[in-house]
């Protein structure tokens, strides 16, 4: 059998949301197995919590994974990629 990942290279794909829409529109990258970096520095405090809030919960139920990388800097991945920090 075939694996449909054998050929993709991974990719990871920057996002910097300017509204909550956006920020949520960006888990498709996940669904289509890319990594998301997401930069909520310009977002509205609350809009960024309500952001990370919804796709934490899209990446559990995906079950990839999700880390804090910075002040205002999330990292989202697929179940198809690890990771780890120094």
């Amino acid at each position: 059998m075939e694996d449909p990942f054998y050929n993709r290279q991974p990719e990871v794909v920057v996002v910097h949301p300017l509204s909550f829409e956006a920020g949520c529109d960006a888990l498709l990258h996940v669904r289509d197995q890319k990594t998301l970096l997401v930069d909520l520095s310009g977002l509205e405090p609350a809009i960024g919590q309500r952001v990370v809030d919804f796709l934490t919960g899209a990446i559990y139920a995906l079950d990839g994974t999700a880390a804090r990388i910075g002040e205002q800097v999330f990292l989202f991945a697929p179940e198809s990629t690890s990771f780890s920090r120094d």
